[in-house]
Order: C-alpha cells, then structure tokens, then sequence
C-alpha cells in the first residue's frame, strides 16, 4: 500500500510540471517511428555544472543507433527539457526494443564535442524502454570521465577517373570526417605510385583542424600526359592514434590518346525534289569537328555540274566548333539529276574523304501540281475521348508534282471535326505542309466523318480523308479507349520501370503501329496487370481496333512519377499479335526517356510588298516561335536561301515548356525583280527537325499600284428550292503590285453565304483567288444580295458587288427566269453520242436547254416526240 501512495503522490506532482518540450536535435540524428516512451530531465550536469542551451542530449541503445534527442533551451533547469525515446519498428533497427536499456550522450556545443561517460537517477521509471511509459530523470555527465581521442574516416577509400583524354584534366571530390571527440589534425596529403606524377590534390601548405563530427572537402585531379591506365595512392597523415594516423585512398585514371580532327555531317543524302528550269534551290550542310585538333577541309568536289558549292578555300574548324556548306541544284533539263560530293579534309577517316549524294530533278516550267499524303493519313480514328474535351492530329499534304500546289480549302462534313486552315496555301514542288485536325465531341456518341481538301491540281481537285472517334465519360483512369465485344487478354506477371516494379494504381496502355489506344489495364496489388487489346469494330466504316496480326505496342505509366514509357515485351506464352479471343503471358520492362519537344511558328508565309532596292530602304516582319511540348527544344539554326531575306538570330536557343521568342526578318531587295525564297529553322523536333516559312518581296524603282478585276454583278440563275448553290466567286489582281483585301460583307437576304474566314487575302499580281458563294432559296422569289470588299487599290477601297438569284418550285430539270425578252430556236434533230459512240434518241421527258457563257440557264424545253 505504501508503494501504491507513493507513486500516486509522484504522479500527481509530475502532472504539476511545467517543462520544455524538445527542439528537434541539431548533431544527434534519430527516426521518429510509431511508438514512443516519454522522459522529463529536470537536471543534466557536466564535470558537475549544469548544460547551457545550445547543448544536446541523446538518447541512444546499448548497439549505439540514436533514438531521440533534443536541445538544451533557455531557461534550463528551471524549465525542465522533455524528450522522447522512440521505440523500433517491427524488423528494423531504428530504435529501442521493448525493455532495453537506454544510454545518454551529451553534444557539448561550446567545445564541439561529444560526451559518452553520462550516468542517470531515475526518479520515476527505470532506464529501459517501455512503449507509452513515462520517466522522470536527472543525468551526470565527465569529460575526463574517457579517452579523448580524434578519429578519421574519409567518404571512399578509393577514386577511379575511367578514361580522361590526354591534355584534360578530370576532377572527383572526397571529405574528411572527424569521428573522434577530440580535434583531430590532418598534417598532409601525400600521393605516391607508379602514376603519382599524373594525380594531384588541392590540400593547403598548412594543417586543417577538424573538431569533433568536423568535416572538409578535398579534391584530386588526374591529369593523364600518356596513354595508358594509372594508379597511385593517396596517404592522408594525421593525429589518430590508430594505424600511426594514417589513410589511404586509392587513385585510379586511364590516360586516352586525344582524338584526330574528326568530321560529323548533318547529312550523308539531300534530296532537293522537284526543281522547274531556270530555277534553283539550296541547301545547307552543317560539318561539326567533335575531335580535339583543329579540322581543315581543303577541297568539295561534285561529279555534276548541276550541282554547285560556295567552297573556295580552305575552311579551318576548330575543335567543338563547326562551318556550313551551301549546296545550289540548278537543273538545266528536264531529267533526274543524281551527283556525289567529295568532301577532303585531313579527317584520318577515309583518306579524309567523306561523300553526300545529291538527289534532284529538273522539271518542266509547265509540269501541274500533284496533291498527295500518306497512304496511312487516309483515314484516321481518335480514339476514346472524353466529352468536352479534344483531341489533335496532324498530317502532311505533299505537293509531288512540279509546279506551286495551293490547297484552296479544307472543309469538314461533321462539325466535331475541325482544322487550323484559315487560307490559302502555297506548297511548292516536294515540300510537305501540316494540317492540324480537332476532334471536340460535346455529347456521347461514335462521330465518323471526313475532310475534302481541295487544290489547283486539275487531275485530283478534291480528296478525301476519312475520320472517326468516340466520346463518352470519364473512367478516372489515365489510359481510356473505345470497348469492343471483340477482344485479345494479356496477362502482365512482371512490369518494371527503370528496373522497379510497378505499383498498385500504375498503369499500362496497349496501343496500334500507328499510335491509336486500343486497351490496357490497371497494376493489382501482387504488381500483376490484366490487359484487353479490343479489336476492329467491323460494323463501323473506319478501322478503329486492331486487326488480326496487328502487332502490340506497350506504354507504362507511373502514377507517382506521372511518367509514360515505351516497355518492351518478353513473351511467355501465347500470341505475340493480335489475335480475336486470343490469350498472352507475358512480362514487360519500361526504359523513361526525356519527353520530346514540339516547334510552332505562328505564320508560314509572308509577303513583304514592293520594296525600293535603291538606297537603305527595307521591310521588316517579326513572327513568333515556339514550343509546345514537353521536353527541352533546341533551336540550332534559322537559314534563308536567299541573300536578300536575313533574320536577327544570332545562334543556338533553348526554348523550356510553352517558352516563345520572336524573330526578325528582314527583306532587302538588291534589283528590280520577284523575290520568292524560303527560311528553314532547324531543331531538335524528333516530328518536324526542319520547318518552313515561304518569304516574298518584289524589288522595285518605284512601288506600283494593285488592281483588281471582276464583274459588276453577277447572276446565279433559278435554282430549285431547299437545294444549295455553289458559284465561285474569283477575285483576280491585275494591278502592278499584290492585291490586299482585308475585309469582307455580304449583306442582304439570309439565302446567300460566302466561305471567307475573317483573315486577309493577299493575292500577287496576275493570280486570283477563289472564295465559294453558297445560294439556297427558301421559296420561289428572287433573292438579292451584295458582297462588299475592303481592298488596297486606290480609289476602289470599297467595291460593292450586286448578286441576284431566283427560287423555283418547277419539276423541270432545267430552270430558266421568264424576262419577257426571247429568242426562239427551232431544234431539228437531237441525239445524244454515247463515250462508245453510240447515238441515242431523246425520249418524252427528256429535256434541252441553252445556257449563256456564264453558265445561266437562259431557256429550256420538255422533249415531246410526238409534237
């Protein structure tokens, strides 16, 4: 009973205590774990004086793993210091097991020296660890209580430099650590061994001082003057006692011979398409020296003389640095042109002889334009969206014939499926132009539609590229695509990235050749993955699965990384392509790469206007570049084929995520003529590694005035009511200079549309430009209109332009407007010639009509053979 009031009695006057909590430890380290057993010291004594703030008190097991501690505060002992003992977790030792004993340590912060000869009186408690449990305590520690002595530990024992280059110098970074509770000294550093001569360290004339837990940096260079691997050691000489106070360090480095003067071309072929007579292109060759002496290229040598270069002398490229070579294709006949170019230089590689081949060909001034694009880009399916959202793909339309190619329009048949064209396009012979299509459902819903891309190519006017996709709502997972009844399962047993296994919630997407999500899964708890590969719905019109054989292509994502990468498969069992019902086992292996970039230019063509080439007049235009993906992009070059057109950039740019920079062009004629040149910039797009802005001018003595030429009206006829209309509305400049129109109205009954799309149309002198005037009549009426243009010609700012149509509720095939006004036509005789030359009668019902050269249907008659 007395024991039981005695530890009620202590009890009730702890709960009185007022005390210090703990301030986190700033020498004695430890981990705070689940469980924990709570101390107050209300005395801690060194040589028989108290502990002063700043000072530490730790809290340690009999194996020496800190466990808790905290720093001395103001007002000690007065305020007593509480701290806590922080139990181990289960198979860890990061702390005090149950019913062990604890041990004290002081950190004497004046001193800077660590005190183990700590002795403790327990008033409440006893000196081992009990989970939850509470303890009252004073401590007692003594310096001289043990041997003060230093001891040194280095961060490695030994050093290896690999191979460094002969003539440079490689440095690698090691720290001396005092572990002792004395000063420790270090009196020298001494590097001795067959390749000492070739190592060397940054230690001072005279000795460092490090106190207790001290540390300082030290660095050894290797400095290779021969071939050859080297080896030394590395003797630090100080005052701990053990091994006479000395370490050693192991020196390592392999001397590499420097390598020769060393070419790298940016091309091995170009390819210069199709080039019309009398006109020429050039391309640039970038050769970067990536050896250490200095390159000299003496001599380019091209076996066709359709071929030419701007080398003239000797070129001497220093190391890291590097020179271009602008390669001219000029055809002079109608033929494919194929040269080799010679490049010597004092290169060991081959003699010094490195060869490009030149590709080109030379094309008829009158040879037609020729649209095309991929036969892959024919069709295209998006894939699984989520409604409200978009997505974006992009292709290219190729113009493989001879002359310029103008796309004139792109229109869309299902409005969720839209373009960033907005006007005319100018491709020229072999280049490619991107267009940019957005899928943007707002409902659930299978969308299939396409896109008729219309050009000056008379034998291919219009063609077609057919698209679909799905919407639906959001599954809440990263990966989402379109479910299908038909379907291949994947068993994942094994899925790494960058050799960790994924977790629970990562995931992995299945995907087609040509990037489509086609299925994929969710990682288990047991780090295993369940996938579905849908296949092709076949009752859709556009391929939107995988079809049989179609490989898989595998892409983890990591959900706590938020990262994506390509995994390669080892198959275990089963089908390694798709297969309907089909069943595969197998493991997958990520690598992460750096995401890619993504270059933009907000313009790819600009017109500069009539420029006097006398005197300093110039024009100036600036346009924005960018980058919109991921990784970091490289802009290493912006080259203009012609002299003339000149930009502000100065050298290589770096552009981060969404950063943009501006670029100054700038047009300065040399003679009185049409300047048609190109800008290429050059980056590090893996998608676009070289883009193109088209630049014009024209070099004038005096500026000259544009002109424009159309009707005063027109007339579209009578046209059935509820079926639309289409005229094309030409606009042809027959000024001296380019036509600008910059605005755009159409005014009168809702009946008539014109396709302008808000943006201003430049059109040079003797070229036109088509917009599409859409007439739909509501009733049999006439409808009337005028379109007005804003334009630059002189004294015609605002040109009105009047527009009649009729609508007819007539069964006829042919519909005419009674003005009152005829002239009669007997006809005779009609038949009609088949393509087999075969003559046919007309028949009851049949009908003829004349129309005017505008196309107007101005009479028409309902054959009647008796009559």
């Amino acid at each position: 009973m007395h024991v039981k009031r005695l530890s009620l009695s202590v009890a009730l006057a702890i709960v009185l205590f007022s005390f210090a909590p703990a301030v986190i430890a700033q020498v004695f380290e430890f981990e705070i774990t689940d469980v924990n057993m709570s101390m107050i010291v209300t005395a801690a004594l060194l040589d028989g004086e108290s502990l002063i703030p700043g000072d530490e008190i730790g809290l340690f097991t009999e194996d020496g793993v800190c466990a808790g501690a905290g720093i001395i505060p103001e007002g000690f002992p007065d305020d007593p210091l509480g701290l806590a003992a922080w139990g181990a977790e289960q198979g860890q030792n990061n702390g005090f097991p149950a019913n062990r004993p604890i041990e004290f340590r002081y950190w004497d912060s004046e001193n800077e020296q660590v005190i183990e000869d700590v002795a403790s009186e327990f008033q409440v408690g006893e000196a081992v660890f009990v989970g939850n449990g509470f303890a009252v305590l004073t401590l007692s520690g003594e310096r001289g209580g043990g041997e003060q002595v230093p001891g040194i530990a280095a961060s490695t024992d030994a050093i290896d430099f690999g191979d460094v280059r002969i003539g440079e110098d490689a440095e690698m970074a090691f720290s001396v650590t005092n572990e002792g509770n004395a000063d420790l000294v270090l009196d020298a550093m001494v590097i001795a061994g067959d390749g000492a001569e070739f190592f060397s360290v940054n230690f001072p004339d005279e000795e460092v001082i490090l106190s207790p837990n001290g540390e300082a940096e030290f660095t050894v260079t290797f400095s290779p003057e021969e071939e050859g691997a080297q080896a030394a050691t590395l003797t630090i000489s100080s005052n701990d006692p053990d091994n006479d106070g000395d370490l050693e360090i192991s020196l390592n480095g392999s001397g590499e011979p420097a390598l020769p003067p060393t070419g790298e071309y940016s091309h091995e072929i170009l390819n210069y398409g199709n080039i019309r007579l009398g006109e020429n292109r050039a391309m640039v060759l970038t050769v970067t020296n990536v050896g250490d002496e200095t390159l000299t290229i003496d001599q380019v040598v091209i076996d066709d003389e359709a071929f030419s270069s701007d080398f003239e002398a000797d070129v001497d490229i220093p190391s890291g640095e590097a020179s271009q070579i602008t390669v001219t294709f000029t055809p002079d006949a109608e033929e494919v042109f194929g040269a080799n170019m010679t490049i010597h230089s004092n290169d060991p590689t081959n003699d010094g002889d490195f060869v490009v081949r030149l590709n080109g060909r030379g094309v008829n001034r009158d040879n037609p334009p020729i649209i095309a694009i991929e036969e892959e880009d024919a069709e295209y399916f998006f894939g699984y969206s989520v409604v409200g959202e978009e997505m974006t793909w992009r292709f290219p339309i190729m113009n493989e014939g001879a002359d310029d190619l103008f796309v004139t329009a792109i229109e869309s048949d299902n409005q969720v499926f839209s373009t960033d064209f907005n006007q005319e396009v100018r491709i020229r012979a072999g280049d490619r132009w991107f267009i940019s299509v957005t899928f943007a459902p707002e409902d659930v819903d299978f969308y299939e539609g396409s896109l008729t891309i219309s050009s000056n190519d008379e034998d291919n006017p219009e063609i077609t590229v057919a698209l679909g996709g799905v919407s639906g709502a959001d599954r809440g997972t990263h990966f989402q695509w379109y479910i299908i009844a038909e379907n291949h399962s994947l068993l994942v047993q094994e899925a790494t990235l960058d050799g960790e296994a994924l977790v629970e919630g990562d995931e992995v997407g299945i995907f087609k050749d040509d990037g489509l999500l086609v299925g994929g899964g969710v990682v288990d708890d047991q780090g295993r993955v369940g996938l579905t590969a849908f296949g092709d719905d076949p009752e859709s019109e556009i391929v939107d699965g995988l079809l049989v054989e179609d490989n898989f292509n595998y892409l983890v994502w990591s959900a706590d990384q938020g990262l994506e990468a390509w995994a390669v498969p080892e198959y275990i069992q089963g089908a390694e392509v798709y297969q309907a019902n089909g069943f595969t086992v197998l493991t997958l292996a990520a690598v992460s790469e750096d995401p890619p970039p993504e270059i933009f230019v907000n313009r790819s063509r600009r017109y500069f206007g009539q420029v006097r080439f006398e005197g300093d007049e110039v024009a100036e235009w600036t346009f924005m570049l960018g980058n919109r993906g991921l990784g970091e992009l490289v802009v290493a070059s912006i080259e203009s084929d012609l002299n003339e057109f000149t930009t502000d950039f100065e050298g290589e740019v770096s552009l981060g995520q969404n950063d943009q920079m501006e670029v100054t062009v700038t047009f300065n004629p040399t003679e009185e003529r049409e300047y048609t040149g190109r800008l290429s910039i050059n980056s590090n797009d893996p998608s676009n590694g070289v883009i193109f802005i088209d630049v014009y001018g024209d070099g004038v003595v005096e500026p000259r005035n544009p002109d424009i030429d159309l009707a005063d009206n027109y007339y579209m006829g009578v046209h059935p009511v509820g079926e639309a209309y289409n005229w094309d509305f030409e606009l042809i400049s027959s000024g001296g200079a380019n036509l600008v129109i910059t605005n755009v109205t159409i005014e009168g009954d809702d009946a008539f549309d014109l396709d302008w799309d808000g943006n201003e149309i430049i059109i040079a002198p003797g070229e036109a430009r088509i917009l599409n005037l859409s007439f739909l009549p509501a009733a049999a009426q006439a409808y009337n209109t005028v379109v007005t243009l804003e334009t630059n010609v002189v004294d015609r700012e605002n040109l009105d332009f009047p527009i009649q149509g009729w609508g007819s509720e007539s069964d006829s095939h042919f519909l005419t407007l009674n003005t009152g006004i005829a002239h009669n036509i007997i006809v005779a005789e009609a038949i009609i010639v088949t393509l087999q030359d075969m003559e046919m009668p007309l028949f009851d019902g049949d009908e003829i009509a004349a129309f005017t050269s505008q196309g107007v249907c101005a009479g028409q008659i309902v054959v009647d053979v008796e009559e």
